[in-house]
């Protein structure tokens, strides 16, 4: 069974065959990234059924130049990821579940799976991170976890950090409903070397927490409660590029941190290690697939630290609504 697609970083847009159990699985899968146009060619997802036996018995290693392991949370288990030898293909194996190789020079990917790959959308989207990291990084597009705002006086956009539950995704709904500000994205932006961002925005998580201090400001976010987390429909302010090479231009960074034993907002600007350290958690390193592309990473880090602002936020829950005259949004 094949179905075309087009990729560029995180943003995958596929033509699914007329086939219920596949299109039931996609639609999950598609729905936790972003769909969108690019400029990238066509490729193709190739799935093959077969019996678990088959795939246990495949001896990956023979053949690779290296292998690693990488976590997959839905099993608890570790899957091989790896290059093979003379040749720019790379494959994931999870034994008695999938085999996965991929191939840039041809722009297709080859799933062999088993009757035990089951949840299809979780399994696979360890595989898509590294290979959607390889697209972008590859044209000189460095994927942060960030969401983004963009201000609509000067046509700059900022980038709001931080682990999730800290609140960067609720500050940027707030910074859209003042009407100064687009929200642009909520997961993942690109920036290009010339400090310019890309940002796609499709559904926008909240904690529940989150969700309830928004609710508390008469804020109706018409959350969908899943495992724990808000799943929120938000309609991009302003309409996608069909370009997906126009961005805005970077004007500053910020870093949230949601602790509820402080009583009041503290600002503070980033220097030195600490500013490093906060731009390397929040850039995709880990999802490089090569040393190549982390070389490029490490190299677009330390220029935006040398050019860009970093500012820690440090504020109670209660305090939300308040954090946004600190980060310019009233």
């Amino acid at each position: 069974m094949n179905f075309d697609y087009k990729i560029y970083g995180f943003v995958l847009e596929m033509n699914i065959p007329n086939d219920d159990v596949l299109s039931a699985c996609f639609d999950k899968f598609v729905g936790l990234m972003v769909q969108a146009t690019s400029n990238e060619k066509d490729g193709v997802f190739i799935f093959r059924k077969m019996r678990v036996k088959e795939i246990q018995d495949m001896d990956v290693e023979r053949e690779c130049e290296y292998t690693s392991d990488s976590y997959v949370d839905i099993t608890g288990e570790y899957s091989s990821f790896g290059k093979k030898k003379d040749c720019d293909t790379f494959f994931f194996y999870y034994k008695g579940y999938y085999y996965i190789e991929f191939c840039f020079d041809k722009d297709e990917v080859k799933v062999l799976y088993s009757d035990m790959f089951y949840k299809i959308s979780e399994l696979l989207m360890e595989f898509m991170k590294q290979y959607c990291c390889y697209k972008a990084v590859e044209n000189a597009r460095y994927p942060i976890h960030s969401s983004c705002i963009l201000d609509k006086r000067t046509n700059e956009v900022s980038l709001l950090m931080g682990d999730s539950g800290n609140g960067k995704s609720s500050l940027a709904v707030l910074a859209s409903l003042s009407g100064k500000y687009d929200l642009l994205s909520d997961e993942i932006n690109y920036i290009n070397s010339d400090k310019t961002v890309l940002s796609y925005l499709d559904g926008i998580k909240l904690c529940v927490e989150m969700t309830d201090q928004l609710e508390a400001y008469n804020i109706n976010v018409n959350a969908n409660v899943v495992n724990g987390e808000s799943i929120v429909r938000w309609k991009a302010t302003r309409e996608r590029c069909e370009d997906v090479s126009v961005g805005h231009r970077l004007k500053s960074l910020y870093v949230l941190r949601r602790e509820n034993s402080v009583c009041r907002i503290n600002v503070c600007l980033l220097y030195g290690i600490k500013k490093l350290e906060v731009l390397y958690k929040n850039f995709l390193i880990a999802n490089c697939i090569n040393k190549r592309h982390k070389i490029r990473v490490i190299k677009m880090i330390h220029y935006l630290s040398d050019q860009i602002d970093v500012t820690e936020i440090l504020y109670p829950t209660n305090m939300i609504k308040d954090v946004i005259k600190y980060i310019g949004m009233d």
